[in-house]
């Protein structure tokens, strides 16, 4: 039986989460969502009943919605969206969380090889990736993504949302699985 060929250079593509995988904020996205309740919606709550590890925004949206038991409409939702970027900007600040050991070097040795696809898929909304990316400066380290809000509140798969990715980053979209 024939070895499989190993992937060709131009056909990997190294696909990184944000929180967990490349830094922490420890604790700011909740903080935000948070504050973001109460602004938008009257209500205090911290939260914590609400999962957030390993889920997109959107979803989190929703059950943070059902835990409060309120609906919203898009002008609601775009001002909670607003309103939770503004605190999340204004809760990391320049001190609050870290990368995580090993980012930057892992970083560092794939610019080294520009054929390789460098990207994020993530749950994160696309606003809050670039804040909390851009408060490590390292957000022009990916040549493109996915994002929470490509997920919605559905069970599209990581490797269909990177899919589309395919024609800004040069990778086939065929590839990912």
């Amino acid at each position: 039986m024939p070895r499989p060929m190993p992937p060709r250079p131009q056909d990997l593509a190294w696909l990184f989460d944000i929180d967990g995988t490349l830094l922490t904020t420890n604790g700011a996205s909740r903080e935000a969502f948070s504050a973001s309740v109460r602004e938008c919606f009257g209500v205090e709550n911290d939260l914590r009943s609400v999962p957030f590890a390993g889920r997109t925004e959107p979803l989190i949206l929703a059950d943070v919605l059902a835990a409060i038991g309120r609906t919203t409409d898009a002008e609601e939702e775009r001002r909670f969206w607003a309103a939770v970027i503004a605190h999340m900007e204004r809760l990391l600040g320049n001190t609050r969380g870290r990368l995580l050991p090993g980012v930057l070097e892992a970083l560092d040795a794939l610019d080294e090889r520009p054929e390789w696809a460098v990207g994020l898929l993530t749950g994160n909304m696309t606003a809050m990736a670039r804040v909390k990316l851009a408060r490590f400066g390292i957000g022009q380290r990916f040549r493109s993504g996915s994002f929470g809000e490509e997920a919605g509140t559905g069970t599209r798969s990581p490797a269909s949302r990177w899919n589309g990715c395919g024609s800004s980053t040069g990778f086939r979209p065929g590839a990912a699985s």
